[in-house]
């Protein structure tokens, strides 16, 4: 069974009767409660709710005492307390990370080179009381949090200002909540008991309320600056040289480590003690879900703050035992022996392979990552072209600029320079990536061949020109990378019309809408064409767009007389702007007359058709498009945008949701940029305070609002 992260409640216990018991000067309890709360800030297990809690419950009980000051000068004594003690084990929490941080292991543990981190140290480098910033320095763990800044070396009164706020959202609502806890009543007055209930309900929900939503806005916060700054966030930092050095020198570990624990090369004792702890996890679940329901408690006990550990366990009390209040731990067990098992396997599995006849070379996806500095490695045996082999990894090496340029191999052959690496025709890189993507042998295609292959197929190999001229060179790397993930796709019945998975552009389109994640491009990139084939996209565009240009039947002749997407003109890159004209679009009009299928359909055909002219006008001009320019009028709805909602609006949303899921996931990037007309003065408003900030930078700047003036 699980032990419980309760511990702490009943130490508070025990210290709370010490303190009381003792018959203290108040205001001498209040220094010692002071020092209390600090010893148990610097405790790394130890949450400052707990703290919080502690202060209440003694000095709101020590207050109501004969000749001690009263009820509210105690809760304003445990705020006091409460707020230097987190103040000052701030700065001895930071301390702590700023002699732990001396240490290189301690940076790589908590990824000072990684993107999040450093869009984390961003935000908290902000000077004053940024929302970010606030947010996680009062919502985050206490210890880590404060630790965290150590480590990145952070402005210590900056740190404290932005700390202060949490007096007003957690402390003074939690030590109010730990006071009334102990709060006496008159006796002549039976409804201050539930007042004073009254109360601390709803002080604890309103700190839970504030805590939850804090945590909510810096997670939206850190995840907003790595879109922003991500690819500045990502570029390597001299002050971090160790810790990329450390992680280099741990690749062949963690590639052994992979390897020795895939399922398929664990042993069988490996594979059942590992059984055996999943096993035990998921029954403790099930356990734990039972104790909560059943009147009869056979996991944790029910033990309040205000409690007595001494007392009788039917009474409430611990029987003078803390550890009485969880079961003892036992499931980590196996998993601690699992760990042990699978780390000498791993260590084996790299001495053996080092003392191998064999060559032993760290491949892999050694291309820079946006998302990360570390190099994702993969270790592999090869036992064929050796020269070859290390030939490409110190061009690799190259490459990603992880050495220096005169940098000679083994037998001192002198590589290509930095300018003539980066020079590589597009079949060099495939030649490159190919190598990287083989786990069975590792061999150097010829280049020629694959540019010749490139050039039988013609428009493909401009295409790759096109885009490898219009987008960075990290990005393009990616894109290679994605290429050669989807070559399996080439077969996919959906590509019988057009090879969809041999078209950069396209590729490009899936890669940045997610963001320049490889596995999520490609996740998305296959679920399309699965839906491609399986909703038949090539067969009844084309029916339809056939009946609409002949006009041979009466619904392409109502569809056609009824449209309210037009295309306007073309821009400068020749690629045609429509109009959007939702405001007047009678959507379920459309679906009474013509059904949801032709609905659909005919807004697929006009994808179908956008993307169409887009790669048109690349070839044209032989250059890379964003996407297409649309203007959507609002105009129609009212003066103010609200009279026609629920007429029309509403009527259409759940059919555009359908419609808008659908393009979303299947044609992503479509649009450059979108003017959004005559707004009215409350769809404005509402546009501009509750739907833009939740919008990603990326989709904010593609949106451009017009009005309603």
């Amino acid at each position: 069974m699980k032990a419980s992260a309760k511990k702490p409640l009943p130490l508070n216990s025990k210290n709370a009767q010490n303190l009381s018991a003792a018959n203290i000067d108040f205001y001498i309890l209040s220094a010692m409660v002071f020092g209390i709360g600090l010893a148990m800030f610097l405790c790394p297990i130890v949450p400052g709710s707990a703290v919080y809690l502690f202060a209440g419950v003694v000095l709101g009980a020590q207050s109501q005492l004969p000749g001690r000051p009263g009820f509210i000068v105690g809760i304003a004594a445990g705020v006091v307390a409460s707020s230097v003690a987190k103040h000052v084990a701030c700065v001895g929490q930071y301390l702590i990370g700023y002699y732990a941080g001396k240490f290189v292991k301690v940076q790589q543990m908590v990824g000072v080179d990684q993107v999040p981190t450093r869009a984390t140290e961003k935000i908290l480098k902000t000077p004053g009381l940024g929302l970010g910033k606030v947010c996680i320095l009062i919502a985050g763990p206490d210890f880590p949090t404060s630790v965290l800044c150590g480590i990145l070396k952070l402005n210590i009164p900056q740190m404290l200002l932005g700390t202060t706020p949490i007096v007003l959202v957690s402390i003074i609502p939690q030590v109010t909540v730990g006071a009334l806890l102990t709060y006496q009543a008159p006796e002549d007055n039976e409804s201050s008991s539930n007042i004073q209930s009254m109360i601390s309900n709803i002080v604890t929900g309103f700190a839970a309320a504030i805590q939850a939503s804090a945590m909510l806005l810096f997670t939206w916060r850190i995840m907003k600056t790595v879109e922003q700054d991500g690819e500045e966030l990502a570029k390597p930092r001299p002050e971090h040289a160790a810790v990329a050095q450390l992680t280099a020198q741990e690749a062949a570990y963690t590639a052994a480590f992979k390897e020795v624990s895939r399922w398929q090369a664990m042993s069988c004792a490996q594979a059942s003690v590992l059984l055996l702890a999943v096993a035990s996890i998921v029954f403790s679940g099930f356990v734990i879900a039972a104790d909560f329901m059943l009147t009869e408690k056979f996991c944790f006990r029910n033990f309040a703050i205000t409690n007595k550990i001494s007392d009788a366990i039917d009474l409430g009390g611990l029987d003078n035992n803390a550890w009485n209040i969880a079961a003892c731990l036992q499931q980590m067990v196996c998993q601690i022996i699992f760990g042990k098992m699978i780390s000498g396997a791993a260590r084996a599995f790299r001495s053996t392979a080092l003392k191998s006849n064999a060559t032993p070379i760290l491949l892999g996806q050694m291309f820079s990552d946006a998302q990360s500095q570390t190099c994702h490695v993969a270790f592999v045996q090869l036992d064929v072209k050796k020269d070859a082999a290390i030939m490409l990894l110190m061009r690799l090496l190259l490459t990603c600029g992880a050495m220096p340029k005169q940098h000679k191999d083994g037998r001192g052959k002198g590589l290509p320079d930095h300018d003539h690496v980066h020079a590589m025709t597009t079949s060099s890189w495939f030649d490159w990536l190919n190598c990287c993507g083989d786990r069975e042998t590792a061999e150097v295609a010829d280049s020629s061949e694959s540019l010749t292959a490139l050039a039988r197929e013609g428009e493909e190999a401009a295409e790759w020109q096109i885009v490898q001229r219009g987008v960075e060179h990290a990005e393009f790397l990616r894109l290679l990378q994605l290429r050669s993930r989807l070559r399996d796709c080439d077969d996919h019945p959906a590509c019988r019309e057009q090879v969809l998975s041999r078209q950069p552009q396209t590729l490009l389109r899936f890669l940045r809408a997610r963001n320049g994640d490889l596995q999520k491009a490609e996740v998305m990139f296959k679920a399309m064409l699965e839906w491609r084939h399986a909703f038949g996209v090539d067969e009844k565009v084309q029916q339809w767009r056939t009946e609409l240009e002949k006009q041979s039947t009466q619904r392409s002749i109502q569809m056609r007389r009824f449209e309210t997407d037009v295309e306007l003109c073309r821009d400068r890159y020749g690629v045609p702007v429509r109009l959007i004209r939702t405001s007047v679009a009678d959507v379920q009009g459309l679906v009474r007359e013509f059904g949801k299928d032709l609905v659909l359909i005919d807004t697929i055909m006009r994808m179908e058709r956008t993307h169409e002219e887009i790669r048109r006008s690349m070839f044209d001009r032989e250059e890379l498009i964003a996407g297409q320019l649309q203007i959507i009028d609002m105009g129609d709805y009212g003066r103010h945008g609200v009279p026609n909602l629920t007429s029309r609006l509403f009527s259409s949303l759940k059919l555009a949701a359908e419609i808008s899921q659908i393009t979303d996931a299947n044609y992503p990037e479509t649009v450059r940029k979108a003017f959004i007309i005559r707004l009215g003065s409350c769809t404005s408003t509402a546009w501009r305070y509750c739907i833009q900030p939740l919008l990603p930078e990326r989709t904010q700047n593609k949106l451009v609002p017009c009005g309603p003036k």
